[in-house]
């Protein structure tokens, strides 16, 4: 990725979660396919900022996000099971 790219995401995973940020520099609406090997998500939720200020919903494998607005960034938490 670089900084001409609509979205940008990157991810570290442990074994119970994983840990997504989320950088729109041309957009504010994101779609983020994820997969896990042998893990489901079980939970969503935005770090930071605290507030979130972003609507989201994982549905059939993609994190959907909607952002406040263009030049917008999220950290997100997911759970796994």
């Amino acid at each position: 990725n670089n900084i001409h790219d609509s979205v940008m995401a990157y991810g570290v995973q442990t074994e119970e979660r994983a840990y997504l940020s989320v950088f729109a520099p041309k957009t504010d609406t994101v779609e983020i396919p994820l997969q896990f090997e042998k893990k489901s998500v079980r939970n969503i939720k935005v770090l930071y900022p605290s507030k979130g200020n972003c609507q989201y919903q994982f549905e059939e494998g993609v994190l959907k996000v909607q952002m406040p607005q263009e030049k917008a960034a999220r950290l997100f938490c997911i759970e796994l099971r």
